[in-house]
């Protein structure tokens, strides 16, 4: 966690252990620099000037100069050298050096300068309960001055070094007291520390046993030639005893060499003299001084976009965070009842809070596609969570940021509810709104699918393997969506296309399978329209396929029509096998609202006579006053049993089918006919069909030669204008031959945009038309085409008979006349 900008980032273990009275503030010369005081390698240097020893025994290479300033590797030797010159064999030359540390060190009362903020910071960081948990190796009374009667230990005197114990702000290498004027019980050169780590080896002792207890320690202020770190930490890290105990606050560029040491680094940008580690210090402090709900009330209310964008306030967004990952019961509570911007969804799962990988009936809201490393919440704070939640079903943002996180399946709590709330007779909830939730409700992951399919493929595997999966869509952003919700353009149906195609075309024994399947393929087929209906595109089964029965149509069905035919076999599969159980799973379809079932019944009692009687074959196409006869997505199939059945019909049932059509005056004239006119042309007795019957179809035929003649006139007239030939106007069509209109169509003078007219004109008259003499007569015109201009339109001479197969060859090889929507208005 950031407290500022480019400052450290510290742990979340870290600011825990703060927390709870289980982190050790060890504290360095560093912290006292904003004292004004100096730090060890400027204390050597001032102990020198000071007492005017310029040159003593350095042994090689123990110093350095970085950035003007001398580095010292090993001070206290140093300082021990300095005695030892003043004073050889005598305490004077110690007594001279103790004293002047003294005198650097101690912080003069007219000082204004001398800034205690760390020190408040670190001392209050410290403070649990009435216990500090601070140890500093500095000598100067920095944290007694900013606490009025703040009691001490100080070596020699060092309390044992656990939780109970440990009460007081410790100096582990004493502290400057009027009674100890030599500074004796001070602890700076090698002779000091030789004393304290060996000889009496209390520092030892008391160091050992804090690496003991259940603390876990953070470096303040310390360089790494401290005399500390290689008495006590280079010791430990030798023999493996840190287990990741001990962190150290440090700049950037020292960071490998305190990995080498055993200790984690925790950096900082160190560009101003330390400053960001101060800075990070103070608000810190402030921060834990605030405490969770403190830190909510103030920064959770806020969007965390709005404090993203500000260096001043980013770091706010990570303490929102460590609040709820940490908080108990009553803080997540107290955060729900600020009600904050749901947009913190999205941090929280950012930052994986919500969450975890090994339990999934923690996960607060959702599962993603992305890992989650860790979870603290337990089961009660995740559902005041998601009352919290609840509480923006109503709000497309909430919606908007599951697409952003790329949820993939709802918890199955938080599903109940967005049950609940969509119930919820009160609920204010828009439309389409309703539709997004239910959707979502419907969300989950891809099944581990197989790549193989034999005979050891149980029949759970196969439809699980071609079982839908309603996902959210990867591609797009947010901001396309959220003035208009398009569902199609957020969810996506998934299915294995490669197993479905395995299973089409590799099943073993696949008629004995299909039999088997046939109820759960029915299951997957509601499934996948409960899901198309929210689409609403249920009511476009076929689109998904044209004809239940196989047919050319059917070529670029797509997969949900590939399912369709899958249902289909498995219904004739399981017919021929238990006709009891075939007539069971029509009354299953039968008791579908929708309409791909209603074929799929149709379908069954075309294919299979036995399975339904006249009658009940009749009640079911007349259910609803008739109006199914004239369902455009059921066409085919009505079609297809009218012409299969009608003339199994009584006379009777003629009747009433025929009436019962004739009495739907809202549906199209067209229709009509064309339904009449498929029962007239499958009846063994054509009188058997209703005088009125008869009569509409007999009119109906007199309107269409009517509306043929005009297009004819309409026809001639386009040549007629197109050439200005005089002899072709004078005649009718039907006096033309197909030989004088090729070549006329084929005349030099015709380009190529007034052939592309007179093409036009030939669909516009045969669509009026729609009779059998008309399209042959075409057929002809085509022919005539190919043979005379051969060599412009085809490689070889293509001549074709008077019949509709031909005319389709024609038409799909021409490279003028091939469009799709010529071919459908002939074949109509």
């Amino acid at each position: 966690m950031r407290f500022i900008t480019n400052g450290p980032d510290i742990p979340s273990d870290i600011i825990k252990a703060q927390e709870e009275g289980k982190l050790i503030f060890f504290c360095g010369a560093g912290i006292s620099i904003k004292l004004g005081l100096p730090d060890f390698n400027q204390l050597v240097d001032k102990v020198r000037n000071k007492l005017a020893v310029d040159k003593i025994s350095i042994p090689a290479g123990e110093s350095s100069k970085s950035n003007g300033q001398t580095k010292y590797y090993q001070p206290d030797l140093l300082l021990n050298n300095i005695a030892r010159h003043l004073g050889p064999n005598s305490p004077d030359g110690h007594k001279k050096v103790k004293k002047t540390i003294i005198e650097e060190l101690t912080i003069k009362p007219e000082n204004n300068k001398a800034d205690y903020g760390t020190h408040k910071a670190i001392l209050s960081l410290s403070q649990h309960k009435d216990k500090y948990r601070l140890i500093t190796t500095n000598v100067d009374h920095g944290f007694k001055d900013v606490a009025d009667n703040l009691q001490i230990d100080a070596y020699p005197y060092l309390p044992p070094a656990t939780p109970k114990d440990i009460k007081n702000p410790i100096h582990l290498h004493g502290i400057i007291n009027t009674e100890d004027p030599n500074g004796d019980n001070l602890i700076f050169t090698t002779s000091d520390f030789g004393k304290a780590y060996l000889t009496d080896g209390r520092a030892t002792k008391f160091i050992t046993e804090l690496l003991s207890a259940e603390f876990t320690i953070l470096l303040i202020g310390y360089s790494l030639n401290d005399p500390i770190l290689r008495y006590i930490v280079d010791e430990l890290a030798y023999e493996d005893k840190l287990q990741n105990k001990i962190f150290t606050l440090t700049p950037q560029n020292d960071e490998q060499e305190w990995l080498y040491k055993g200790v984690t680094p925790i950096t900082y940008d160190d560009n101003n003299n330390h400053c960001s580690l101060h800075e990070s210090l103070i608000k810190w402090s402030a921060f834990a001084k605030s405490g969770k709900k403190g830190i909510l009330l103030e920064h959770a209310q806020t969007d965390p976009a709005t404090m993203r964008n500000s260096p001043e306030t980013e770091h706010h967004v990570d303490w929102v965070c460590w609040a709820i990952e940490n908080g108990d019961k009553e803080t997540i509570q107290y955060f729900t009842k600020l009600d904050p911007p749901i947009e913190w969804l999205e941090v929280f799962t950012e930052k994986k809070i919500l969450s975890s990988e090994t339990n999934e009936q923690t996960n607060c809201v959702y599962t993603t596609t992305k890992p989650r490393s860790h979870y603290n919440l337990n089961t009660t704070q995740s559902i005041l969570l998601r009352n919290w939640i609840k509480r923006h079903l109503n709000s497309r943002e909430l919606f908007f940021i599951l697409i952003k996180i790329g949820i993939t399946e709802l918890h199955p709590k938080f599903k109940d509810l967005v049950i609940s709330a969509l119930k919820d007779d009160n609920n204010k909830m828009s439309e389409d709104l309703k539709k997004t939730w239910e959707l979502c409700l419907k969300l989950r992951n891809n099944p581990t699918t197989s790549h193989t399919l034999n005979e050891h493929t149980t029949d759970d595997e196969i439809i699980n393997n071609i079982k839908p999966s309603l996902q959210i869509k990867k591609q797009g952003t947010t901001n396309n969506y959220k003035k208009n919700i398009n569902l199609k353009n957020i969810f996506e149906l998934y299915i294995n296309d490669y197993y479905l195609w395995l299973t089409i075309n590799h099943l073993k024994d696949k008629e004995e399978k299909l039999a088997s399947l046939a109820f759960k393929l029915t299951d997957n087929l509601i499934t996948i329209y409960q899901i198309l209906e929210l689409y609403d595109d249920a009511n476009n089964s076929h689109r998904h396929r044209p004809s239940i029965d196989e047919h050319t149509h059917n070529d670029h069905q797509d997969k949900w029509g590939e399912i369709i035919g899958l249902t289909a076999q498995a219904w004739v599969a399981l017919s021929k096998k238990n006709e009891g159980l075939a007539k069971s799973l029509i009354v299953i379809w039968q008791n579908q609202k929708y309409v791909i079932f209603r074929r799929l019944t149709l379908y069954a009692m075309t294919t299979d006579s036995n399975i339904s009687s006249n009658k009940e074959t009749l009640d079911y196409l007349l259910e609803n006053d008739g109006q199914w006869l004239f369902n455009n997505e059921a066409k085919c199939e009505t079609y297809n049993i009218l012409e299969k059945r009608s003339h199994k019909l009584t006379k009777q049932q003629i009747n009433k089918i025929a009436l019962t059509i004739l009495s739907n005056e809202d549906n199209q004239t067209e229709d009509i006919y064309w339904l009449l006119r498929n029962i007239k042309d499958n009846l063994d007795d054509k009188q058997n069909l209703p005088k009125e019957a008869i009569a509409f179809i007999n009119e109906h035929d007199k309107q269409q030669d009517r509306q043929r003649e005009e297009w004819e006139k309409r026809f001639l007239f386009n040549i007629e204008s197109g050439w200005n030939d005089e002899n072709i106007s004078e005649k009718k069509l039907g006096q033309i031959s197909s030989e004088e209109l090729a070549k006329h169509v084929l005349s030099p003078r015709i380009s190529k945009d007034e052939l592309t007219n007179i093409k036009d004109s030939i669909i516009s008259w045969l669509y009026s038309i729609q009779n059998h003499s008309a399209e042959a007569f075409f057929t002809k015109i085509l022919s005539k085409l190919w043979e005379i201009k051969a060599s412009e339109y085809a490689q070889q001479p293509i001549i074709y008979g008077n019949n509709l197969d031909s005319l389709d060859k024609a038409i799909n090889t021409h490279q003028d006349l091939r469009e799709k929507h010529f071919s459908e208005v002939i074949f109509r």
